[in-house]
C-alpha cells in the first residue's frame, strides 16, 4: 500500500485544541499513517499546522469556529474545484460525507462513528436541524463501503435503522499515543499545575447536558475526602457550571492544550466520568495511560476497559454512589498505577493503525 493516498474529512483545526476526542483521533491516525508511508491530507479548519506535522492540511474554511453547515459548504466548493485527488476518504461523522457526493462515489468513501450523532444534534438545534441530519446520514451510510464503530451501542443503533448496509458495518477501536500519555511522577505534575497535597479530581471534555456535569458537582459535598475538581474544557453549559459549583472547592481551567494533558492526568488523583452517554472517551483512555483510575459511569464501551477495583470504578447515576467511589480511588489510586497503563496497552496506535489500513485496503478492493 506504498502508494496509497489518504483524505482524513474532519471539522478539526489542528493547530487549536479544542474539547472533545475527535481532534485527537483525527491526528493521531495521520501521524499513524504518515509513519506507514501513506500520503495522508487532512482537510479540516483553520491551520496553518506546524511543518513538523508529517501531513498535508488542506483548510476548508479559515474559520476555526465554522459550523457544520459552513464546513459542508466549504467542502462542496473544494470538490468543485477539483483540489482534492486521493483513493480514500475518511470522515468522522456521516454528513460530512455528503458533499462529495456523487464526484467521489468510485473511492473507497469510509467513515467512523464515535456514538451516535442524532441523539445530540436532536437535543441541541430541535427537530428540523436533526430531520435534515437524519436524511444526510442516510445517503451516507448507503454510500459509504465501510462504516467504523468504536462501540458497540452505536453498532447496534445503526444495524436496526439500516439494516440493508449493516454488511459494511466494522467493529473498530479508537486510538492513543502511548509515548505521549504515559507514567510521570506526580509531584513534579503537581508542581507544573501549582496544586498542594490534597486530593484533585479532573473533569476533561466538552460541557454538554450528555456529560452530566450535575450529578459530579453534587457528588462532591458528599466526599469524605474533600477533593478539588478540576474541570479542563467549554460547552454550552459553562455557564451553568459555573453557577452550580458555587461554593465548591473547583478550578476551571478551560480548554488545556492537548500537549499538557499528560501532566495534568499525572497531577489528579483520579479522572471522573460522569456521563449519561458515551461511546470510548478518549479521555478515560489517556488518564489510564497516565496511571491514573477512572471513576464512571456505566455506558458506552467503559465497562469493557474498567476492570472495578484495579483500574477504577463503575458507579450508578447516584450522587452518594459517585462519592463513594471517589474516595475509594482517591485512597487506592496510587496501587492501581501500574494496571491503569496495562489496560490500555491494546489502544496505541501500533495496534490500532493496522487495523485501520486493513479496512481501506478491503474498501479499496
Amino acid at each position: 500500500m506504498t502508494n496509497l493516498q489518504v483524505a482524513l474529512v474532519a471539522g478539526i483545526d489542528p493547530a487549536r485544541t479544542r474539547p472533545g476526542g475527535t481532534r485527537s483521533y483525527v491526528l493521531g491516525l495521520a501521524r499513524y499513517l504518515a509513519s506507514a508511508g501513506v500520503d495522508v491530507t487532512l482537510v479540516g479548519i483553520g491551520g496553518p499546522v506546524s511543518e513538523r506535522e508529517p501531513f498535508r492540511f488542506m483548510a476548508a474554511t479559515a474559520d476555526s469556529n465554522a459550523s457544520s453547515l459552513t464546513f459542508h459548504r466549504s467542502l462542496r466548493k473544494i470538490v468543485r474545484a477539483g483540489r482534492l485527488v486521493t483513493g480514500v476518504i475518511h470522515t468522522q461523522r456521516p454528513d460530512d460525507l455528503v458533499p462529495f457526493l456523487p464526484e467521489f462515489e468510485e473511492v473507497a468513501l469510509v467513515m467512523t462513528i464515535h456514538g451516535d450523532p442524532f441523539p445530540g444534534i436532536r437535543t441541541r438545534h430541535g427537530r428540523v436541524v436533526s430531520a435534515a441530519y437524519r436524511r444526510f446520514e442516510r445517503k451516507a451510510v448507503g454510500a459509504a463501503r465501510r462504516v467504523l464503530f468504536v462501540d458497540p451501542h452505536s453498532r447496534g443503533v445503526f444495524s436496526r435503522r439500516y439494516p440493508r448496509d449493516a454488511r459494511k458495518f466494522v467493529d473498530s477501536q479508537v486510538g492513543i499515543d502511548l509515548n505521549v500519555f504515559r507514567l510521570e511522577e506526580s509531584a513534579g505534575a503537581r508542581a507544573s499545575w501549582k496544586l498542594d497535597e490534597s486530593p484533585h479530581i479532573l473533569f476533561a471534555g466538552r460541557f454538554e447536558q450528555e456529560k452530566n456535569l450535575s450529578l459530579l458537582i453534587r457528588a462532591l459535598p458528599l466526599c469524605e475526602t474533600r477533593p478539588t475538581l478540576l474541570l479542563a474544557g467549554a460547552g454550552s453549559e459553562s455557564d451553568d457550571v459555573r453557577r452550580q459549583l458555587n461554593g465548591s472547592s473547583h478550578r476551571i481551567l478551560g480548554v488545556v492544550p492537548h500537549e499538557r494533558m499528560p501532566s495534568l492526568y499525572a497531577a489528579v488523583d483520579a479522572t471522573i466520568l460522569p456521563s449519561t452517554r458515551e461511546a470510548m472517551p478518549l479521555a478515560a483512555l489517556e488518564s489510564l495511560a497516565c496511571g491514573k483510575p477512572i471513576v464512571a459511569t456505566r455506558t458506552g464501551r467503559l465497562p469493557e476497559i474498567i476492570e472495578p477495583g484495579r483500574n477504577g470504578l463503575l458507579v450508578p447515576p447516584d450522587p452518594l454512589e459517585l462519592a463513594r467511589a471517589i474516595d475509594r480511588a482517591i485512597t487506592d489510586g496510587r496501587q492501581m498505577g501500574p494496571t491503569c497503563r496495562e489496560s490500555v496497552v491494546r489502544f496505541g496506535w501500533d495496534r490500532v493503525g493496522p487495523s485501520v489500513l486493513r479496512q481501506y485496503k478491503e474498501a479499496l478492493a
